[in-house]
């Protein structure tokens, strides 16, 4: 992002950003900056958005500033009781209010490198909440139905994840809701994607957003901390860092050109960067946007066919090989090796090792 020469949008006494660690960019300097307005629901372009914003804010928002400390006394529970009775409420949940939708939970301790610094963040463990949006409705992007999918799953999973901090509450936890679109300044405490790939949700797209096994990018994500016990987070192999390294289609459709060619270092993590100056303006400008989303070959109708798409990813031999040199040698030599893979596919010489 290019700073204005008068804001460093830096929470330090000084005024001094430091690459290493997370900084709030706050509402109220960064939307005027590059949209021109104070607000992203200032003229929107949908009855439908303005009803789910309502709920948000009217109804949901509210709710995010109570206490966090237990409403009953604490169980004697094992981290694969709570994951139990998580499980349980959530389908529950799930079943009542979201017509059975499947949703993906997953467990990790609190990354502090991704905490905001200003944060007020204490709680030890995440309890990561992601819910897939429509497949029709996203795939209409850059159309107002796509955006109002993304507002009506921020409403719907709000919902969820404030029903569970207060069922974690009454079972003798203290818990703190992360809503998925922020707070009343559309802020919230900590990243949530770094704590999803962590929980073993998924892994970054070049599009940066998460893309899961069962869903693709078609998930967007919520976060309650606590102190209930907690079990080890899931690893498996995905793919797709070798897939995304390949494949351009997210960057070929993007209409302002924010998604990067390559990868870069940020904060000690090497990953692409989506240029927030260029996707921002075109994201409130149309209620949502989505295209990348939309065209990510891992964008499948049911999580069936994502399942079996993820898995054939994995199968691929070349991609097997590109993690394996990505586990040794790292991302930087398997980005190489990826390249000389598709330039020999077209016929071109290898790219000079640097």
């Amino acid at each position: 992002m290019t700073i204005p020469p008068d804001k460093t949008w830096s929470h330090s006494p000084d005024g001094i950003r430091d690459e290493g660690v997370v900084y709030r960019l706050p509402q109220s300097e960064v939307l005027p900056f590059l949209v021109g307005s104070t607000s992203f629901d200032e003229d929107s372009t949908s009855p439908a958005n303005d009803e789910f914003r309502r709920v948000i804010y009217g109804e949901q928002y509210p709710q995010l500033h109570g206490a966090v400390e237990p409403l009953g006394s604490r169980p004697e529970w094992s981290a694969e009781d709570l994951q139990r009775h998580v499980s349980d409420f959530v389908e529950h949940y799930a079943a009542e209010h979201l017509e059975s939708r499947l949703l993906r939970v997953g467990y990790t301790p609190v990354l502090r490198d991704h905490v905001y610094t200003d944060g007020d963040l204490t709680l030890p463990n995440a309890i990561v909440l992601g819910l897939p949006m429509r497949y029709d409705e996203t795939n209409a992007a850059p159309e107002p139905r796509a955006g109002e999918e993304v507002t009506r799953n921020y409403m719907e999973l709000g919902g969820l994840t404030l029903a569970l901090g207060v069922r974690l509450r009454e079972h003798g936890f203290s818990a703190e809701v992360h809503h998925p679109r922020g707070d009343d300044a559309m802020n919230c405490e900590a990243l949530f994607v770094p704590h999803a790939i962590a929980a073993g949700l998924g892994e970054l797209g070049r599009h940066g957003s998460m893309i899961s096994r069962e869903f693709g990018p078609r998930i967007r994500l919520s976060m309650v901390t606590t102190n209930a016990p907690i079990p080890e987070p899931s690893e498996r192999p995905t793919g797709v860092a070798e897939f995304c390294s390949w494949c351009t289609k997210c960057l070929e459709a993007c209409p302002v050109d924010a998604i990067p060619a390559q990868r870069e270092t940020r904060r000690g993590s090497y990953r692409f960067i989506v240029d927030t100056t260029a996707c921002l303006p075109y994201f409130a400008e149309t209620d949502g946007c989505g295209i990348c989303i939309a065209v990510c070959p891992y964008n499948k109708p049911t999580p069936e066919d994502s399942g079996r798409f993820a898995d054939n990813v994995i199968d691929l031999d070349w991609v097997k090989q590109a993690n394996e040199i990505r586990r040794s040698r790292g991302f930087e030599a398997m980005e190489r090796f990826v390249a000389d893979r598709k330039a020999a596919r077209r016929g071109a010489p290898p790219a000079a090792a640097p």
